[in-house]
């Protein structure tokens, strides 16, 4: 989320730098332009309901709720890996084509700023600001169903041990 959230805060800086043609601060854009392809990637792997079910460990869980909160977060788990995936094909199927021929990569100078301050490019950081929204949306959601998982095994902890 904070990797997220800090592109983010630049993207929308690079927007705001574009809306208002401000070419004196092309130094700053040529770095954030090449951060366009900077994106977070959770990228999880198994599926711990599935594994819980196949296992027969499913079972010892008796409490309906622990069993719903899992499933739940799993679902979460497959959202998050969604987004980020759009992300990517974004990034690299349309920020990196508009991107190439604007700056050189490693300096971050930008050689075509005629391209730079268009609403063209300044798209570009509307569509990946809506994906970032939804990212950071489903990030907190999961952060939250993983919270609601962990104080429903705690509570079950403590009162099997009561």
């Amino acid at each position: 989320m904070k990797f997220n959230n800090r592109y983010a805060a630049q993207f929308n800086y690079a927007y705001d730098i574009i809306e208002a043609s401000d070419k004196s601060k092309m130094d700053t854009l040529g770095i954030i332009i090449r951060n366009m392809t900077q994106y977070s990637d959770f990228d999880r792997e198994g599926n711990i309901y599935e594994s819980l079910v196949n296992s027969g460990e499913i079972k010892i869980l008796r409490n309906n709720a622990i069993v719903r909160g899992i499933r739940e977060l799993e679902e979460r788990y497959i959202y998050v890996n969604r987004i980020e995936s759009i992300h990517y094909d974004a990034m690299m199927n349309h920020t990196v084509k508009a991107i190439n021929p604007i700056i050189k990569f490693t300096t971050a100078e930008i050689k075509k700023p005629e391209l730079v301050f268009t609403y063209e490019f300044q798209n570009l950081f509307v569509i990946l600001l809506q994906i970032m929204t939804e990212k950071n949306e489903v990030y907190r959601h999961t952060l939250d169903q993983i919270n609601l998982v962990k104080k429903l095994i705690d509570k079950e902890l403590d009162s099997s041990s009561n």
